[in-house]
């Protein structure tokens, strides 16, 4: 080994026809030290040993933050791969009640992700949140795992969150509104009696706060678009339901 780190095969030039005056070829092949240097970091700087099919999949050059559908495998990975860009794709704190459709990237180390406001399906314990867990694999190979859950209002509002086996930490997290496929328009869904699991007192307002951000897209909706005023007749009879059932359930 030479000192620049490089193991270094001379081949000789004995019966060859170099001339005396030309230096015999050079063959430089990696040591295990410069081999070390290639290994793939989170953005901690921590080593992570990512299976070949993760280490041949392409990066995402950009974070989406809204997607009104769910992501392929092969699309989660790419962003979960990313790592030298988590650091400026995470968000610090958590979001209250994002919208139908956010994507969002947490450090689960450093941010409570699971408290955004949001009432989810419990158990029929009632203490604790039901969630679907699943291990997901891009070209065959499980690589990703699955957290899944959905709203005690609204049964077609979910919550998906995934990481990657290799690094735990950074959670994409995606809200969605998904309408059965039999709906010709948002349809009023009856809701989950374990909404009341807990004896809370459910008030309109509450509810609207719960039920709002399931539907809109927009911060301030435009009540002059018909889809708008679709959707917002959707909520108030929802919300009118769900308030009929909770005096009769008293």
């Amino acid at each position: 080994d030479d000192e620049t780190g490089f193991a270094s095969i001379v081949f000789s030039d004995r019966g060859s026809t170099l001339m005396d005056s030309e230096p015999p070829p050079l063959l430089i092949l990696p040591t295990e030290d410069t081999q070390q240097n290639k290994i793939t970091q989170n953005c901690d700087g921590e080593p992570i040993k990512l299976p070949e099919n993760l280490e041949s999949l392409p990066k995402a050059e950009h974070f989406p933050t809204q997607r009104h559908r769910w992501n392929t495998n092969e699309e989660i990975a790419a962003i979960l791969i990313s790592f030298e860009r988590h650091s400026d794709w995470q968000s610090k704190e958590v979001k209250i009640r994002p919208k139908s459709g956010s994507m969002l990237l947490y450090s689960r180390k450093k941010v409570r992700y699971r408290r955004d406001g949001y009432c989810w399906k419990k158990r029929k314990d009632g203490k604790t949140t039901r969630e679907d867990h699943m291990k997901l694999k891009v070209q065959g190979t499980e690589c990703i795992y699955g957290c899944y859950v959905h709203s005690a209002i609204l049964p077609t509002f979910h919550r998906r969150c995934y990481w990657l086996l290799q690094n735990p930490d950074i959670v994409l997290v995606h809200y969605l509104n998904v309408p059965y496929p039999d709906d010709n328009k948002l349809a009023v869904i009856t809701p989950s009696l374990a909404l009341w699991g807990d004896k809370k007192e459910w008030t309109k307002e509450e509810l609207v706060s719960q039920l709002k951000p399931m539907f809109y897209s927009e911060d301030e909706p435009d009540l002059n678009n018909e889809l708008e005023i679709s959707t917002a007749e959707t909520v108030e009879a929802i919300v009118s339901q769900l308030m009929e059932k909770q005096r009769s359930a008293r």
